[in-house]
């Protein structure tokens, strides 16, 4: 071993980096059209190396909160053209009624996204082709307590239902959203699902093998909006706890 190197220091690395200058971006101390430091300034301020900051820079440049200019800097680009991956740090700095506001848009855009896919179905589905969404979603319920665990559990049970469907653009866009949509119900509140989510999810599971698309993407929509973080609901939330579904795996 060489001496001393039981107790050094590690440089931070390219994860520190970002999340101060992604936090100085999002909270508007770096505003858009300012510059970050250059790498060299930068490996100096994190007393960590160029070759973390370039890293750094390259992902925040990846989420489309800066644009790296060879020769001229890193220039912070105006909130309208940031990427959905930025949004969690954007839940980081907003108010109460902004993540309401967020957390609503995001599930009108997957109804009206994963609804219309739905509509639009072409493949003959027919009885037990959903039983592995229906084992998700069982196994979703019986961790509901368990706010982290229930969103992964919820995103599976999404995932082989769109699968079994043969919906794979729909799926990959969903992998991508499904994140940043987990982050805002957690941060608003609504990382729980609501009382009839099981039966919820059985009603849309038998139209979709009964090749009722139409009716299985209604059913989907009105779960979304019932179970979307909303200032009235978090009220109820607060004062009455979910309650166990009659049937349901206590």
């Amino acid at each position: 071993m060489v001496p001393g190197a039981a107790h050094a220091t590690p440089h931070p690395g390219p994860d520190a980096v970002v999340e101060v200058l992604a936090n100085d971006i999002v909270s508007g101390r770096l505003p858009a059209g300012g510059r970050l430091p250059t790498e060299r300034e930068a490996a100096l301020r994190f007393g960590t190396s160029r070759a973390s900051v370039s890293k750094a820079y390259a992902r925040l440049e990846d989420w489309r909160l800066v644009t790296v200019r060879h020769g001229s800097g890193v220039e912070v680009r105006p909130r309208r053209e940031w990427s959905l991956r930025a949004m969690p740090l954007l839940l980081a700095h907003a108010d109460r009624q902004l993540r309401h506001d967020l957390a609503g848009e995001l599930a009108d855009l997957l109804a009206a996204f994963v609804g219309d896919a739905f509509r639009r179905c072409q493949r003959t589905m027919r009885p037990g082709d959903l039983d592995d969404a229906r084992a998700a979603v069982e196994g979703a319920w019986r961790v509901r307590h368990d706010s982290d665990a229930w969103l992964v559990a919820d995103t599976e049970q999404f995932a082989l239902t769109l699968e079994a469907c043969g919906l794979w653009a729909t799926l990959f866009v969903v992998n991508d959203t499904g994140e940043t949509y987990r982050s805002l119900l957690a941060a608003a509140g609504r990382a729980h699902p609501p009382d009839d989510y099981v039966a919820a999810h059985e009603a849309q599971f038998t139209a979709l093998e009964a090749n009722r698309f139409d009716d299985a993407a209604d059913l989907l929509c009105d779960y979304l909006a019932r179970s979307t973080p909303t200032e009235a609901a978090d009220a109820t939330a607060s004062t009455h706890p979910p309650t166990p579904e009659p049937g349901a795996d206590q």
